[in-house]
């Protein structure tokens, strides 16, 4: 006959429970208490440069544009933004967040002249990364603001 093997576990008992889970005396649980868990959450801005630099670097943006002005297949981003740009069509921009914007998301629609329509579309990144690029972009250009205030 096989004996049968018990496994010791360990009671967990209410006291416990108060004090693991944060359960309040309304007998709702509020999840794991961490301290300054909203403080934490405050302090850290959706966009920012530094973010914007990122997520740059993890899709690959800095392959095509240099950020010191030097020439690579795409345009630099040094000193962009803010800037007038002359498109393939002949026609002129100013390099605002919303062109920007746009050239992330369809690149196709206004080249710039001397390049090639090579670059892909991002337009599965979020608003608020694509701010985050702009504010890099801002960040390493002369003119801070443009049109877009």
């Amino acid at each position: 006959m096989k004996s049968l093997k018990y496994s010791i576990v360990p009671i967990i008992t209410i006291p416990m429970m108060f004090l693991i889970y944060g359960i309040r005396d309304t007998g709702v649980s509020s999840g794991p208490v961490t301290p300054n868990s909203q403080a934490v959450k405050k302090s850290q801005p959706k966009i920012s440069a530094a973010k914007g630099h990122k997520i740059a670097q993890s899709n690959g943006c800095f392959s095509c544009h240099s950020t010191d002005g030097s020439e690579m297949d795409g345009p630099t981003w040094k000193n962009l933004y803010g800037s007038k740009v002359q498109l393939k069509n002949d026609s002129t921009v100013i390099a605002d967040s919303a062109y920007i914007a746009e050239s992330i998301k369809k690149p196709t629609a206004d080249v710039v002249k001397g390049f090639s329509p090579t670059m892909p579309s991002f337009s599965y990144l979020s608003n608020t990364k694509i701010k985050s690029i702009i504010a890099y972009i801002k960040s390493i250009s002369n003119k801070k603001d443009s049109d877009d205030k």
